[in-house]
């Protein structure tokens, strides 16, 4: 049985969370479990699996979407919007601290040092986000042709957002199939979301104004299935391959900045909007990545166990992850394709993923390190 809990309750855990919480997705569901449910008596285990379930057939940050869930499950959409702010505001306000500082001190010789160091790292935390997905992305024969397909695919230079959405889509096809779809599973809504999410698929370029830039995150937002992560593949395709509005050295340090901070990952799309665009698109970008998830967490948050007893969902899903590793992989590579010409930080980059996969070591602890290397080598 659950407990009560008020706006004020939702808001100063979600803020002291959001200010506090290093780690990624992993480490903030870990403290809502301790904090919240363990603790606190706010959901009860069976519901936060269910949900936990829920967020992984829809677009957006699991972590932070079951954020929003604790506030609509409390306060319905008020409660929402106070844990969800409560949660995104203090990690947006110290990425924007971050990228201001940047810009104003990153093209000095100390803070190029600096960079040079955490670059090596950043590459190292997104190969070592890929190489936990392969377990389960190449966990049986079909599975492997899925990764496969996407692999070669990504390498032809097709589209990250047609790779993921049309692996879950293939995935759903094919694993209903030979599943068998659940008898009263309605199959117009079952296809609806892939409708949906096409319509934010690659189009022609599209100009570098406020509006260019709500559009390109919101459309990253609709379509970011699997891990946070999957966010970068989509800048480095979106704002450094297609539209040209970073340098791919810049996206890295993009990355670095958002790997600093507590909160959700996807506050990156601050310091990208800020490199972009200045203060103005730093803050359209931030709402355009976080605004879709407050509209499905909205719109869905009362309909878990209907949502969870669909099976097109787990059947999106098992196209979808082996094609989120394979791209995962292939951005691995370009960035360290980045550093490739010198062996000093590529060994960097192998230590630093060494520490992640074998020791279990802090990715923040790791950046830090490698900006103090940075400074001394520098």
């Amino acid at each position: 049985m659950s407990k009560k809990a008020s706006l004020s309750e939702l808001f100063r855990f979600f803020i002291t969370m959001g200010l506090t919480a290093f780690g990624g997705p992993v480490a903030h569901m870990a403290i809502m479990q301790r904090e919240a449910i363990d603790k606190r008596k706010w959901m009860t285990k069976e519901e936060f699996l269910d949900v936990l379930g829920l967020l992984n057939i829809i677009p957006g940050p699991n972590s932070t979407q079951m954020v929003m869930y604790f506030g609509h499950k409390h306060g319905g959409i008020i409660g929402m919007i106070a844990a969800g702010f409560g949660f995104i505001l203090p990690a947006a306000a110290i990425t924007l601290a971050l990228a201001l500082a940047y810009l104003r001190y990153g093209l000095l010789p100390q803070g190029q040092a600096i960079m040079w160091g955490i670059q090596p790292v950043v590459v190292a935390v997104i190969a070592s986000a890929m190489w936990r997905l392969l377990p389960g992305a190449l966990s049986n024969y079909t599975k492997r042709v899925f990764f496969a397909v996407a692999l070669v695919l990504g390498w032809v230079g097709i589209s990250e957002f047609v790779i993921i959405l049309g692996a879950g889509f293939v995935g759903w096809l094919w694993f209903s199939r030979r599943n068998g779809a659940q008898k009263n599973e309605p199959k117009v809504r079952s296809v609806l979301p892939f409708g949906l999410a096409a319509l934010f698929g690659p189009g022609t370029a599209v100009a570098m104004t406020l509006g260019g830039v709500f559009w390109v995150f919101t459309k990253m937002a609709v379509t970011l299935y699997g891990t946070g992560y999957v966010l970068i593949a989509y800048m480095q395709a979106e704002l450094v391959d297609r539209l040209g509005w970073l340098s791919m050295p810049q996206l890295l340090d993009v990355i670095a900045i958002g790997q600093m901070t507590p909160g959700p990952l996807l506050t990156t799309a601050t310091a990208a909007g800020m490199l972009i665009g200045g203060f103005p698109a730093s803050i359209i970008a931030t709402v355009g990545i976080f605004l879709p998830s407050f509209v499905l967490i909205g719109l869905l948050g009362g309909k878990v166990d209907q949502l969870r007893a669909s099976s097109w969902g787990k059947n999106f899903l098992a196209g979808l992850n082996p094609a989120v590793a394979a791209v995962l992989l292939l951005v691995s590579i370009r960035f360290a394709a980045n550093i490739a010409t010198e062996p000093l930080r590529l060994g960097i980059a192998a230590l630093a993923l060494l520490a992640l996969e074998k020791f279990k070591a802090n990715s923040m602890l790791l950046v830090a390190a490698g900006a103090v290397l940075g400074l001394v080598v520098g």
